[in-house]
């Protein structure tokens, strides 16, 4: 920024400061793709930046949330040797402990304490 008169010296450091915590991941597309991408977050009032973001986290947000990679292997382990389904297992996993947790409430356990 040095040499450059459009920054006062308080605008210089909070630029500085802003840009600490902001990171820029580059994107390669073609042309065509960059000018359709840009048209669509400019007709939804976005700039590119805020519809990529945009999308990013509703795909994330769709997703659902993703296991340690430890409980993953852990998971693939079990299947193999049951030949369970993974998405199976986690079902009855999932009701499984809503049960167990369930009956520790009712005797005032706190399922997530013990």
């Amino acid at each position: 920024m040095a040499g450059y008169k459009g920054f006062t010296e308080a605008q210089a450091k909070a630029h500085k400061k802003y840009m600490e915590n902001v990171a820029t991941i580059q994107v390669r597309t073609s042309a065509e793709r960059r000018d359709a991408i840009k048209a669509f977050a400019d007709a939804s009032g976005e700039s590119v930046n805020a519809f990529i973001n945009r999308a990013i986290d509703e795909t994330m947000d769709a997703a659902g949330p993703r296991l340690p990679d430890a409980d993953t292997a852990r998971i693939k382990e079990h299947v193999q040797k049951t030949g369970e389904e993974p998405a199976a297992f986690v079902s009855r996993a999932v009701s499984d402990t809503i049960a167990r947790d369930g009956q520790l409430l009712k005797m005032g356990i706190d399922p997530a304490k013990r």
